[in-house]
Formats: C-alpha cells, sequence, structure tokens
C-alpha cells in the first residue's frame, strides 16, 4: 500500500490539474463570447442599414426636405457608430464649393465656418475627396499635411480623425461628401470603411431622388429625364381591363423594348419572381381592404436571366366603392440589395477562407440540433486542424499559410454534401456540422476530409508542402445532447487524433462532464 504522503501528491497533482484546466477553459470561453459578441455588434449595425434606407424612402415619399432627409440618415449612421460624428456637404453647381447638407452632431459653429468651402486637391478630407473623386483618410488631423493650415481650429472642437468619401451620381459625378469624424486619432478597419461607403451610398440616392423629383414639380416636360437621374419609373393600372400602362424608364427597368410599355397582368406575372408574385397580391388586398396605399419590393426576371429588384409605391383610386385604377412609381432598389446582402454575408463569415465564422456556425449547429431533436434524428459533429499549421507560417510566412487554408477548405468542399455546413472555429480549426448522419457516414466522411488535404501535397508559389489534418468527431443526439457537450465531445476527439500522431480521424462517445475535462486535460 502506498504511504499517505504519496496519497496526498497524487491528489494534490490532481486538484491542480483541474483547476489549470478549468482556468483555461474558462479563459477560452470568455474569449470566445467577445468575438461573438462584436461580430453579433457588427451584424447589427450592418442590418440596421436596410431599415434606415426604408426610412429614407418613407419619408421622400411623404415629401420630406433633403435635409431632413440626410438628417435621419447621419444620425442612424452616428448611431451605429457612437465613436463618430457625422456629415453632409452638397457640391455646388459650379462645383467649386461645398455646402452643408447635413451637420449630425458636428458643432454648429464648426459647420458654419466650414460652409462654402473650396474643394482642393490638398484641402483637407472633404475638400480632397470631392476634388479627387475617392475616399480620402485623414488619420491624424494633427499631422496630416492636408489640415495643416488649420488644424488648430480643426482640433479646438475636439476632432482628431476625418474619413471621407465622394457622394457619386449616376455617372459618378461628384454631389457632395459624407465624412466621419473621430475625436483621437483613428485608423479605419474594413468594415468601418464600408459603414462610410454605405452613408455615401444612401445619401447620393436621396439626393439625386428628391433633386429630380423637385424637377418633375418645376417642369413636367422633364419628366422623362427626371426619371432616368433617379432611376424612377411610373405605372398606371387600368384595373377593369388589367391593362399595365409603364412610362419608357420603367419599361426599360423591366428589360422591355422601346415599343412595349403595356402588359397584361398574364404578362406581369411571367416577368415577376414566382415567390415575390406572391408578395404582391397580399399587398393588393391589403391595400384595397384598407383603402391604403399599395406598397412592395419584388424581383424582375429579365429575358437574360438577371434579376433586377423593384420597390413600388401606389395610389387606389376608387368608383362606387370598387377600385378602378392604380397609379405609382417604382424605383429599383438592385444596388441597395445586393449591397446588403453583401454586408450580411461578410457579417455571418470568415473573410479569409468565405465558410461560415464562429458565431453563424454555432447558429447554425443549435439550428440542426432543433430540427433533428424534432425529427428524432441525429447529427454528426467533425472538429479539424490543419497539423503543424504554425511551422508553415514560419517557414513559408503568413500569405503561404493563408493559401494553404483557402485550399483546405475548397478540398473539403469537393468531398462533402451540398448540406453540410463548414465553419471556421478559429485559427487553423474548423468545425463542420453533418445533418441526419450517423455514426457508419460520420467515419467515411472524416477519413475522405483526412484523405482529400493529405493525399495531394499543396504548392504555393512554386513551392511543394504537404498538409495534413487531425479530425475529431462524435455523433449528436440533441434529445440528450446539449450543443456546449457536444463541442466538448469533438474536442476531446480531436485532443485525442493529435496526441495519437496526427494525421487521423477519432470518433468520441458522449462521455460525462468529468470524463471530457480528463481526456481534454
Amino acid at each position: 500500500m502506498l504511504d499517505s504522503s504519496i496519497w496526498f501528491g497524487v491528489s494534490t497533482f490532481v486538484s491542480s490539474s483541474g483547476a489549470v484546466v478549468a482556468v483555461a477553459a474558462w479563459l477560452r470561453g470568455r474569449r470566445r463570447l467577445e468575438e461573438s459578441r462584436l461580430e453579433r455588434q457588427e451584424l447589427e449595425k450592418f442590418s440596421d442599414l436596410l431599415d434606415v434606407e426604408h426610412k429614407i424612402v418613407d419619408m421622400m415619399a411623404c415629401g420630406a426636405s433633403l435635409t431632413a432627409v440626410l438628417d435621419i440618415l447621419t444620425r442612424a449612421i452616428e448611431k451605429m457608430a457612437p465613436e463618430c460624428l457625422c456629415s453632409v456637404l452638397l457640391l455646388d453647381e459650379e462645383r467649386q464649393h461645398l455646402y452643408e447638407g447635413s451637420r449630425g452632431g458636428l458643432p454648429a459653429e464648426y459647420m458654419q465656418a466650414i460652409n462654402g468651402l473650396a474643394i482642393g486637391p490638398e484641402v483637407g478630407a472633404c475638400g480632397s475627396a470631392a476634388y479627387r473623386n475617392m475616399p480620402i483618410v485623414v488619420e491624424d488631423i494633427a499631422t496630416d499635411p492636408r489640415f495643416a493650415p488649420v488644424k488648430d481650429f480643426v482640433m479646438s472642437f475636439g476632432l482628431r480623425a476625418c474619413w471621407s468619401v465622394p457622394i457619386c451620381g449616376l455617372k459618378q459625378n461628384v454631389l457632395g461628401t459624407f465624412a466621419m469624424y473621430h475625436r483621437r486619432p483613428a485608423k479605419p478597419r474594413d468594415h468601418q470603411l464600408q459603414l462610410v461607403e454605405a452613408g455615401g451610398h444612401l445619401a447620393a440616392n436621396a439626393i439625386e431622388r428628391l433633386r429630380a423629383a423637385e424637377r418633375l414639380r418645376k417642369n413636367a416636360e422633364r419628366i422623362v429625364l427626371a426619371e432616368k437621374a433617379a432611376f424612377l419609373g411610373i405605372w398606371d393600372l387600368d384595373i377593369h381591363h388589367r391593362v399595365l400602362t409603364l412610362s419608357p424608364q420603367l419599361a426599360a427597368q423591366v428589360g422591355l423594348p422601346d415599343a412595349a410599355h403595356q402588359l397584361s397582368i398574364r404578362q406581369l406575372r411571367r416577368m415577376i419572381d414566382s415567390d415575390d408574385w406572391q408578395t404582391l397580391r397580399a399587398a393588393w388586398k391589403q391595400a384595397f381592404a384598407a383603402g391604403k396605399l399599395f406598397h412592395a419590393e419584388f424581383r424582375v426576371v429579365l429575358a437574360n436571366g438577371r434579376i433586377r429588384w423593384l420597390r413600388t409605391q401606389a395610389n387606389l383610386e376608387f368608383v362606387d366603392d370598387q377600385p378602378k385604377r392604380m397609379t405609382g412609381v417604382s424605383v429599383e432598389i438592385t444596388k441597395e440589395k445586393e449591397m446588403v446582402e453583401a454586408l450580411h454575408f461578410q457579417a455571418s463569415h470568415d473573410g479569409l477562407t468565405g465558410v461560415w465564422n464562429r458565431k453563424a456556425i454555432f447558429d447554425l449547429m443549435h439550428r440542426e440540433f432543433a430540427l433533428a431533436s424534432r425529427n428524432g434524428s441525429t447529427t454528426g459533429l467533425l472538429m479539424l486542424d490543419v497539423d503543424h499549421f504554425k511551422d508553415v507560417n514560419d517557414t513559408y510566412g503568413h500569405p503561404a499559410g493563408d493559401t494553404i487554408l483557402r485550399e483546405s477548405v475548397r478540398r473539403l468542399h469537393n468531398v462533402m454534401r451540398s448540406t453540410d455546413l463548414i465553419g471556421r472555429y478559429g485559427g487553423e480549426e474548423f468545425l463542420v456540422v453533418l445533418p441526419n448522419c450517423d455514426s457508419e457516414h460520420l467515419k467515411h466522411c472524416a477519413e475522405r476530409i483526412r484523405v482529400a488535404i493529405a493525399e495531394a501535397p499543396m504548392v504555393v508559389d512554386g513551392v511543394t508542402i504537404r498538409i495534413t489534418v487531425s479530425v475529431g468527431t462524435t455523433i449528436v443526439d440533441p434529445s440528450v445532447t446539449t450543443g456546449q457537450e457536444a463541442l466538448a465531445t469533438a474536442d476531446a476527439a480531436l485532443y485525442l487524433a493529435k496526441k495519437g500522431g496526427r494525421n487521423r480521424a477519432v470518433e468520441q462517445r458522449q462521455a460525462a462532464h468529468a470524463e471530457i475535462a480528463l481526456i481534454a486535460s
């Protein structure tokens, strides 16, 4: 029998090891939670842009002034980026000076001082952006030569950095500038620049459309030109005869020949995306029942297969309590839709490899677990790690490492089902969720992945690099296993694969919490 001192030593070692594992797990959890929180905040910011656009369009439809619309825009962007102060400056007709469009949260005294600013190649951030028709980033007003003559004045208002983008019209002509000021020196990240550019794009739409509307009010003979300038299309529906008449601009937007400005309802239905046709029907019924404005967003499928998005709004005319005519305006919003979709993609996908990011793959994993629980099926969970990836970076450089990760993801996609989900777990680790998967399929899938990575070396800039992966897998029955337990089990299996010599796949069945912690230690 072991004496008491030996037992005490063993007990102390086990206790200390457990504490170290617990602390390490806690730190990893805190870091992942913080990363998820930041990713969620960015997604919420970019998702809010669509709501801002809807509000702006509604204000314009109600006859709001350009100043009121731009004020809504600057305040909305400031809310998304609380550390910033925004402004919109408008270029005059002579294209020589900038005047206040909206000052956002900037001091009135400051905007009064720069009102009428002459543009030039080295005139601050806004004057330079308008002159050069390109984004200008001034990270530190105190040291940037473009602010040298006025830096003391600008800094007296607590402004230390300014990022400005030109507001461009349909022909890329400068309409003004959209700027974000900071109270400390600041270098923009990619998503921050995208936010500035989104503000400039929305400002351009508002300026173009409101100026076009003003021209319509002043001179009805220029209506066609105004439509083209603002991407507006006018239409009239004779409800009794079921005939739709389109303005030339709207006909062009939906891909009709110049001479074809009338459509039957049956012809219109063939042009509109089938899913959106139901949306239009529902909007029509609601407008008819409530006697309110008809408004909807829908996709038009052109003859060449391309998609164009339109937003339309119309008034119903009644005769003897029956709808007789509907007259409305349509606006092409394809660019806005593509921009929002791109922002959503960037907020939910890994920028390097294009697969789901950590937050998104976690959300999708829980979604699949919930679906499997309802269906009584099981889900495969697979965690893989590129072996000795640090050595790749140290030997060949980080650009080579990036290429290795992208090529690894490409090979993963080649051997997996279209329904399988791949996400970047962190660094060189990836998490794969396999819906409706049993143990046998999981085993074959893990081996296909291992072979796909290891069977052929990767070539980076003419250098051949042999790469392998370690894979940990588990089958998840969501009715008895939580997401956290499933991740812990897959992580434990990955640990065993690495410990067993790497370039292998190991399946681990769900274990008790203590067993998982012991394996991971």
